[in-house]
């Protein structure tokens, strides 16, 4: 009997109209409170976007949870066209806040879903040790509340609700509904990243960015316009992002999504919609031109091959990943550098890491790494990281990736310590153990991704690939107790299991 998941033909709750309102729902997200900024209402425009995001989301989640989902992936997706399309063109900022839309909606969905989270917990409680360790390193080292403490709190924070929010708002429904429904939001992302990536290769990226006033817009303009791979250069487009590295990273999720659900879960969705998801992501990272993604195509072949020839333990692939990951880049900042390079990063990651961009992401990971040494629970959050630098552009190159800049995990490590990185990596192999195959790789692939890139651990980059870690959750331990021939996750995808599981409405 095959393993190939079929379409589950029922109806998955998300149809024309229901993208239709959360489209308009966005819109007026961030169209209303920009609209009153003009004018020097910047405390209303601040009070009607949380009063917009609370009824808003508490609407949608009621309504159905996929309809939040899509309502907040809307809210990512569109967050800079819509701020460059209601923007006057006028060189006024707009409110911090109305810029945070999507981060209060995060905030107040998981308010929703407390009880649901708590649940969770009850059967995972390693995740609540890791996050007690995690949060609370996370809280210690709050010591002001500047803009870059603000930022960096968010990134550190956003992507494990991201996961939960995918985990809860899924619950209710079958497994085949969920993979149905994550392929929606695959073709969602893939339309707007297309639609936007032609629009400025046929405008042209000055006409296009002034269409939308990005060059009046603090926090539009982009952090890189061209890339090199081997000394070649590349230019960037950024689409409806404007910036190129968050574009090429929701592409390059799209891309690892559909490679998971039709060659790890083996599900088959129409061919043509596949087709063009596909080739529109494709089109969209081509253009970004986003290096990392080779990265994270890399760990989903290593995965691949630790699951079905060396070991199913879902905790060594997702470690192996990170090995490989490290090593991978190593050798080609040895390459492009030369043998000096695997010298001397270990001792001066910043005085050979030159102005090569790779060689930059690591020097960022060990130096924040090696600031363990002199400040071992954190230099504060907001003390560093690519949003230090931005609220402070006077410091030296030095301090920046001192810091930990241009790494996540450089970063984390500099500003909340080791504490920190323990609650972090007890979570992400708890979340990926617990979680089923799928669950794994992407949740592998993210934080895999994330040693080389400050930018992965913000809610835009890492919306796609995390929203379907979460939605394709599945409590291995759960179904262990409830099938005890259960021998792994590929036996768990079986067709008998799939049909039980749409019986009892798993």
């Amino acid at each position: 009997m095959s393993n190939t998941l079929r379409r589950d033909t029922r109806d998955i709750g998300v149809g024309a109209v229901s993208i239709v309102w959360t489209f308009a729902s966005a819109a007026m997200t961030y169209g209303i409170p920009i609209l009153f900024s003009h004018s020097g209402n910047s405390t209303i425009a601040a009070v009607q976007t949380c009063l917009l995001v609370v009824v808003l989301t508490l609407v949608t989640y009621l309504v159905d949870p996929r309809c939040y989902v899509l309502y907040w992936l809307s809210l990512v997706l569109l967050q800079n066209v819509m701020a460059g399309f209601w923007h006057s063109g006028q060189a006024d900022d707009i409110p911090f806040v109305v810029t945070e839309a999507k981060t209060l909606s995060l905030i107040a969905a998981v308010s929703l879903m407390g009880a649901s989270i708590a649940r969770l917990v009850r059967n995972s409680p390693w995740i609540g040790v890791g996050a007690v360790i995690y949060f609370s390193s996370l809280l210690l080292n709050v010591s002001d509340l500047s803009l870059s403490m603000l930022a960096n709190m968010r990134n550190f924070v956003a992507p494990f609700l991201i996961v939960l929010v995918g985990i809860v708002a899924a619950e209710r429904f079958s497994y085949c509904m969920r993979i149905e429904f994550v392929f929606v939001l695959l073709k969602f992302a893939s339309f707007w990243l297309f639609i936007g990536a032609m629009g400025e290769l046929i405008m042209g990226t000055l006409s296009w960015r002034n269409a939308f006033s990005v060059s009046s817009i603090g926090g539009l303009n982009s952090l890189a316009e061209s890339t090199s791979l081997f000394g070649v250069s590349f230019s960037r487009t950024g689409g409806i992002l404007f910036e190129p590295v968050n574009a090429g990273y929701i592409a390059a999720s799209v891309l690892v999504v559909l490679i998971v659900i039709r060659y790890f879960l083996r599900y088959r969705a129409e061919t043509l919609a596949w087709v063009l998801c596909f080739s529109g992501a494709s089109v969209a990272l081509l253009l970004a031109a986003t290096k990392n993604a080779l990265l994270m195509f890399a760990i989903v072949c290593v995965i691949w091959l630790f699951t079905r020839y060396l070991t199913g333990r879902s905790g060594v692939a997702v470690i192996s990943a990170w090995i490989m990951s490290f090593l991978a880049t190593l050798l080609y900042g040895t390459v492009v550098k030369g043998t000096g390079y695997l010298a001397g990063v270990w001792s001066n990651p910043i005085g050979v890491s030159g102005g090569e961009s790779t060689s930059i992401h690591m020097a960022g990971l060990i130096s924040g790494f090696k600031g363990l040494v002199s400040a071992p629970f954190g230099m504060g959050i907001g003390s560093g990281g690519n949003f230090y630098r931005l609220y402070n552009p006077e410091i030296s190159r030095e301090v920046w990736l001192g810091s930990g800049s241009e790494s996540s995990w450089g970063t984390l490590a500099f500003q909340s310590g080791f504490l920190a990185i323990l609650g972090f990596v007890v979570l992400i192999l708890v979340l990926a153990s617990k979680g089923g195959e799928a669950t794994m790789v992407l949740i592998a692939v993210w934080s895999g991704a994330s040693l080389f890139t400050e930018a992965f651990f913000g809610p835009i980059a890492c919306s796609v690939l995390l929203l379907a870690a979460g939605l394709l959750w599945r409590d291995v331990g759960k179904t262990r107790r409830r099938s005890p021939s259960h021998l792994g996750v590929r036996r768990d995808l079986s067709p008998g299991l799939v049909a039980a599981s749409r019986e009892q409405g798993l």
